[in-house]
């Protein structure tokens, strides 16, 4: 389908003030008298506005609006006048009519066979009949009753659907998506499941759950140079349905599960109720199987040459060229590569964030990451956080960007190498650090430049309500190092109090210049331990434990003459000589002695129950290392969705369990995220299923769990009853 020639948006050369009703365009945009304009809100919680075009001059040229625009949609001047108008007009309209109930919306599906379809220029509008509000149901299988229409929700039913069964295939012509509008979805805009679909320079308007939407995990192709504008979401977490494999309900401008096999460039996002491009490495299950991504449609093939299918998380992301306004966050990425065999780096690249709630970047669970020419400038009062990790992420490098009018500026992993070059900050608390959560974390800071969060210069020309506004920023201490202190809890482990933590900063004219930040707990004086029940540690200051142990917080005592500085919640003092990285090649001659990421968890007779103490002489030096021994086995703990009944027609589909693996540690509850899939299940003469689920922890203590489920006639039933996928 081809519709008539038009740009489906187009960057306006004047502002988009309060008052605008002409707009100018260094282009032809060859729109007409009667197309409808959508201009997005720039500010969280703002109003998009519409307009028609009552004059047309300089071939598109010159734009006039049936009347003036309410609002003001602009940028900040550091991230340009990039406030697109999309137009929702086309020549060729597929629509449902006004007025019929959803469960009877027409929707547009191009099924199995990769054939390379194009729609250019086309509308669709009302279109799709899946409801974001609730989780969807899966299809009936053969021979099964209908739902009943007051529970159907099937899965699916979306706007414009790529449904690829053949697999996504390089070698075949994509299907292609451009210039084209989808306005009005109940759930999600275009969807390519499992194909290779191009998707470029299209706007979207209303839709309830992702505008543009990567299914499953194994999909190739690109999205664009696109336009979404405005999702309500479902209002629920976006893991709600995860017992579902529902995901993007939440209200997202692009979502992509799992991989990096879909481009993502160029686009822009406004107003979406999550975050407005979101990664989700999440494993999916069709058809019972596992989704894997292709490694032949890898684009970097010579590091998974020897491998058939790669998991999709485990494939690098390039995101370039994208803006996010004024949604909860701007961009999550969550899953992605946290186990991954490869040190491959993920870039994203010369994007801007501008007026998002809660977060510009967040990366949990996350590792190698390289976030390069990226604008983040926060709003709403200085809240949230600009780029915000979690305890699991790990390895960051943020080169050339700027991270503004946050309350935290950037949350400093707690794992690997964090690498900072020529950052510009200025927030209420710039950098926070916490103690690391595994060893040889790593933070190297160079050319980071740290503003005030007010200039004065910056009240002059203002009015007296504005002023008077930013006054009270003068008044709120501002941090650009905040040493968050220690937190020894993470899985239990008390050594890492001891991890070395060095934050040195380098070649850049500040205060901080060659000098290193050290945490408040590092005072000599400061008593880190309290009623853990270790006696070696309870109640013994860094001195102490120091001139016994050689342990003190972060490595090493406070040095002498370090200072207190206004800006920085800690001390500031000359740089620190810590003791050599215990290396490999001593593991290697001493094997009694365990090298873990987290734990040092022992079963063997030869230590104690709990925390031992082991003196070591390296290279002339003594040193301690800390040891714990575990002769307990974890316990499972299942999600309450896991059913213990199931109906008979639903054996063969298997069994997901799904929960927490909880040991304890020094006293300490540590718990691990578990899922297992069960198939080809055996029914006892008893009307049982009986399963094994064996769980390990650290130290290799093991607990074979051992589950049973009742089959019943009377089990809610797998794509017939909504009860099966609301458990939870």
């Amino acid at each position: 389908m081809y519709g008539a020639s038009k740009e489906p948006y187009a960057i306006p050369t004047n502002k988009l003030i309060s008052g605008t009703s002409t707009l100018y365009f260094d282009i032809s945009t060859r729109w007409q008298i009667g197309d409808t304009l959508v201009f997005p809100a720039t500010e969280y919680n703002g109003q998009d506005e519409l307009r028609t075009i009552v004059e047309v001059q300089s071939a598109g040229k010159l734009i006039r609006l049936d009347r003036d625009l309410d609002d003001n949609h602009v940028l900040p001047d550091v991230i340009g006048n990039k406030v697109p108008v999309e137009n929702l007009t086309r020549n060729i309209r597929i629509s449902t009519r006004e007025n019929v109930p959803l469960r009877l919306r027409a929707h547009t599906m191009f099924m199995h066979r990769q054939t390379g379809v194009v729609i250019d220029g086309v509308s669709f509008n009302r279109m799709g009949r899946t409801d974001a509000k609730q989780t969807h149901t899966v299809a009936i299988e053969s021979g099964e009753k209908p739902l009943p229409e007051e529970l159907s929700n099937s899965i699916g039913r979306y706007s414009l659907h790529f449904h690829i069964r053949t697999g996504a295939d390089r070698s075949v012509a994509p299907h292609i998506v451009k210039n084209s509008v989808i306005r009005d979805c109940a759930k999600h805009g275009v969807v390519n499941h499992g194909g290779h679909v191009e998707v470029s320079s299209n706007v979207t308007f209303q839709c309830t759950g992702s505008h543009f939407f990567a299914e499953n995990g194994s999909e190739i192709g690109s999205f664009k140079n696109n336009l979404a504008i405005r999702s309500e979401g479902s209002g629920e977490s976006f893991l709600s349905r995860e017992a579902n494999f529902d995901f993007g309900h939440g209200g997202h401008g692009l979502w992509v599960q799992g991989d990096g096999g879909v481009d993502v460039s160029g686009n822009f996002a406004f107003g979406h109720a999550n975050s407005a491009y979101f990664y989700f490495g999440q494993y999916m299950l069709e058809d019972n199987k596992v989704v894997y991504f292709d490694a032949k449609n890898i684009k970097r093939p010579e590091f998974f040459e020897e491998l058939d299918t790669v998991f999709p998380r485990d494939i690098p992301i390039f995101f370039s060229n994208n803006l996010a306004v004024s949604s909860l966050r701007g961009l999550d990425i969550w899953n992605h590569k946290e186990h991954a065999s490869h040190n491959l780096s993920s870039i994203i690249s010369d994007s801007s964030f501008y007026a998002n709630k809660h977060n510009a970047i967040f990366i949990p669970y996350s590792k190698n990451l390289v976030l390069r020419n990226i604008i983040a400038i926060g709003t709403d009062g200085l809240k949230g956080i600009g780029v915000n990790t979690n305890t699991k992420t790990s390895g960051l490098v943020v080169e050339d960007s700027i991270v503004e009018g946050y309350l935290v500026g950037l949350e400093l992993p707690r794992h690997g190498a964090t690498k900072i070059d020529r950052l510009t900050m200025s927030n209420v608390i710039n950098f926070r650090i916490w103690s690391p959560l595994s060893r040889n974390r790593t933070v190297e800071l160079k050319n980071v430049s740290f503003n005030d969060l007010v200039e004065w210069s910056d009240l002059l020309d203002q009015g007296v309500s504005e002023v008077l506004g930013q006054l009270k920023l003068l008044k709120r201490q501002q941090y650009d190092f905040y040493m968050e202190g220690v937190r020894p809890t993470e899985r239990g482990d008390l050594s890492m109090v001891f991890e070395p933590t060095q934050i040195v900063v380098e070649s850049r004219d500040n205060d901080y210049v060659g000098k290193q930040i050290y945490f408040p707990e590092q005072s000599a004086d400061f008593t880190p331990f309290s009623n853990t029940g270790v006696m070696e540690l309870d109640d013994k200051s860094n001195r102490q434990l120091w001139n016994t142990w050689k342990l003190a917080v972060g490595g090493i005592l406070l040095p002498q003459g370090a200072q207190r500085y206004s800006r920085v919640k800690g001390y500031v003092g000359r740089i620190s000589e810590y003791f050599p990285s215990i290396s490999e090649e001593y593991f290697e001659v001493n094997p009694t002695v365990y090298k873990g990421d987290y734990l040092k968890n022992f079963s063997d007779n030869e230590y104690q129950e709990g925390w031992n103490f082991i003196p070591l002489s390296i290279n002339g030096k003594e040193r301690t290392v800390m040891l714990y021994a575990d002769r307990t086995p974890p316990s499972l703990s299942l999600d309450s969705f896991v059913p213990f009944v199931i109906h008979p027609d639903d054996v063969p589909f298997g069994l997901r369990l799904q929960g927490d693996d909880i040991d304890y540690v020094a006293g300490i509850r540590t718990v691990n995220r578990v899922n297992r899939e069960y198939r080809d299940l055996l029914v006892t003469e008893a009307g049982l299923i009986e399963v094994e689920y064996p769980i390990t922890d650290s130290a290799g203590n093991i607990n074979n769990v051992k589950y049973t489920v009742t089959v019943s006639e009377d089990a809610p039933r797998r794509g017939q009853d909504l009860a099966h996928y609301l458990r939870n």
